[in-house]
């Protein structure tokens, strides 16, 4: 021990230590145990103890674990070794008791107890846990994160779990006997591979073909389902047809039956207009009796005629004619009640035939009166209305927008409709008591020879202004009615100020 050279690192002296007990032969296995103690005796700052280090087990000197725990004879207080040994030599009173006369020795059996204290390995890796006197064994033996210089002789050092696979494999002194093993070692881990990988390749050629059977099994099984399915259809497709068949003989029978209620119609429309026409003709007669008669009055009277009173009357019988002009121009499927207009048809898609009513109104819209509007009083079955523009030679069985020159806004599902019979999503849908507009902007932002058609909701715009040719003859307020029940009352023209 007094051999031992020591630095200053604590953690380089516990290893040198170390080392220089564990190659000097002349310790026995009796005296291990005191050699172990030995390479600590000086300092345990090295090593952390597990469990909190009792009083009696603490140097009150050095506050440390007891080093060769010297017993004193004094106050029986136990310190270390290196602590009393100076103190005593100096001839100083006990640091405990301050008793001037006393005596120390090794107590061998609180040496005992100081080396069975439990500690950690001090090696950063190292998980082992044990007493102090197996420390020195654990690092110089067994201890895997250990730093050895590799005995080949290139200067390197490495932890003890990697220190043996340098030595055979990295190791450029290494013996040719320690790299022809290696070599072995290497070849034998490849040659192991390789029968793996050959195992491997035997098993997944083995589950190739077990799957192409069953893939196999599965393609038969769904040729024979789609085969199968194939007849079912033709079968359906055959049905299909044989019903298309009756439905189109069944179609054939409701169109001559619907031509006859049409002829029927058109019969009955003619015999009306004739007797409209007849009417008409009887009170034009009684009128001009009515007024032959009141001018021979007036010519009996003694007094001359008042020149004034003729005038009045021509002027009430041309007032009068003026104002029997046809206001509105309607088809054969709706009528006008005053400013009330009524779907008297039986409707495209209600029952089976029949055609659109149109009622035009025969006021041209103008820069001054460039709007009008329309309330739905009744809806009928389907809310099928609409409201737009026309020339003057618009049809009178074609909705709104359904026909060249023809723009407009359909109450049943809000699309708009322009020179074609499919529309697009304009605006929201209206029903009962919903009013419904249209308007020209004539202001020229559309463009040349073109204008902005808008329409509106209860006095509100929707959708966005679409721009259309200029008219030759024309923009002529249109209504489109084709459910029964449907009744529309017209509010009128007025001026729609653009903003």
């Amino acid at each position: 021990r007094n051999d031992t050279p020591f630095f200053t690192t604590r953690s380089c002296r516990l290893e040198v230590e170390i080392m220089a007990v564990c190659k000097d032969s002349s310790f026995t296995s009796d005296d291990h145990a005191v050699v172990e103690y030995e390479a600590f005796r000086d300092d345990y700052d090295d090593v952390e103890f597990i469990d909190p280090l009792p009083d009696s087990l603490q140097c009150p000197v050095c506050l440390s674990a007891l080093k060769q725990p010297h017993l004193l004879s004094c106050c029986g207080s136990h310190m270390c070794e290196n602590c009393i040994s100076p103190i005593q030599a100096k001839g100083k009173a006990c640091p405990c008791c301050r008793e001037e006369e006393y005596s120390t020795m090794l107590d061998k059996r609180t040496r005992g107890r100081v080396l069975g204290l439990r500690v950690r390995c001090n090696k950063d890796g190292c998980d082992w846990t044990g007493e102090l006197g197996d420390l020195v064994k654990h690092l110089s033996k067994k201890c895997l994160y250990v730093e050895e210089v590799c005995p080949h002789g290139c200067g390197q050092s490495f932890p003890r779990h990697l220190l043996q696979t340098h030595q055979q494999d990295e190791c450029p002194q290494r013996p040719l006997d320690v790299q022809l093993g290696s070599l072995q070692r290497q070849l034998s881990q490849k040659y192991s591979i390789y029968e793996q990988l050959q195992q491997k390749l035997m098993e997944l050629e083995k589950k190739h073909d077990k799957d192409k059977k069953e893939l196999q099994q599965q393609l038969l099984e769904q040729e024979k389902k789609h085969n199968e399915d194939k007849k079912e259809l033709q079968q359906q497709l055959m049905e299909q047809r044989q019903q298309l068949a009756q439905q189109e003989k069944k179609h054939e029978k409701d169109k001559k039956d619907l031509l006859q209620q049409l002829a029927y119609q058109e019969k009955k429309r003619e015999e009306d207009k004739e007797a409209l026409q007849q009417q008409l003709a009887h009170q034009e007669k009684k009128h001009e009796d009515d007024k032959k008669a009141l001018q021979q009055l007036l010519a009996r009277q003694k007094s001359p005629p008042l020149r004034g009173g003729m005038d009045k009357i021509d002027g009430a019988m041309k007032w009068v004619k003026q104002h029997s002009r046809r206001r509105y121009e309607c088809g054969r499927n709706a009528k006008v009640e005053g400013d009330l207009f009524v779907f008297v048809g039986f409707g495209t898609r209600d029952f089976g035939g029949g055609s659109v009513g149109v009622v035009k109104i025969l006021e041209p819209m103008t820069a001054e009166l460039n709007y009008f509007e329309c309330e739905i009083v009744n809806k009928g079955l389907r809310t099928a209305l609409g409201v737009g523009l026309g020339d003057r030679t618009y049809p009178l069985d074609r909705m709104p927008g359904w026909n060249r020159t023809g723009i407009g806004y359909h109450a049943d599902d809000g699309s708009m409709f322009h020179e074609t019979g499919s529309g697009s999503k304009y605006g929201p849908i209206c029903t009962t008591g919903d009013r419904m507009g249209c308007g020209v902007d004539f202001s020229g932002k559309a463009g040349f020879n073109q204008a902005f058609v808008f329409f509106t909701k209860n006095g509100k715009k929707v959708g966005s202004p679409v721009a259309v040719n200029k008219l030759k003859n024309g923009f002529y307020p249109i209504v489109g009615l084709d459910s029964p029940g449907e009744q529309v009352q017209y509010l009128g023209h007025r001026h729609w100020a653009q903003s």
